[in-house]
């Protein structure tokens, strides 16, 4: 399960939509190509890598070690929506299957 929102954003000068994905982890990792990590010459800004095997081993293990104390453990991903091809005015639908929205690569 999961849930797909798009967002204006408050920066006036950026005209980019936010696309937020939240839901189960394995559904949401399943869609992501690229992760944030914290940035080794600045600690408190972050910069985007490439989601490879070995970060989402990392990922399936702590989630799988949340899940086994009890925990509840959802996933969480943004991603930036091209302006050419989702300008302001877009017309989302979601009854349209499957969804104009990017399913992948967030």
């Amino acid at each position: 399960k999961f849930q797909v929102s798009i967002h204006h954003q408050r920066q006036l000068d950026d005209p980019r939509l936010l696309m937020v994905f939240k839901g189960a982890p394995e559904r949401v990792i399943d869609r992501c190509s690229h992760i944030l990590m914290e940035d080794p010459s600045d600690p408190s800004k972050a910069v985007e890598v490439e989601l490879t095997d070995e970060y989402r081993e990392k990922y399936d293990t702590a989630y799988a070690t949340l899940g086994g104390m009890g925990e509840r453990v959802l996933g969480f991903a943004h991603k930036y929506l091209d302006v050419n091809e989702y300008p302001q005015d877009y017309a989302f639908d979601p009854d349209v299957k499957p969804p104009r929205y990017p399913p992948l690569g967030v």
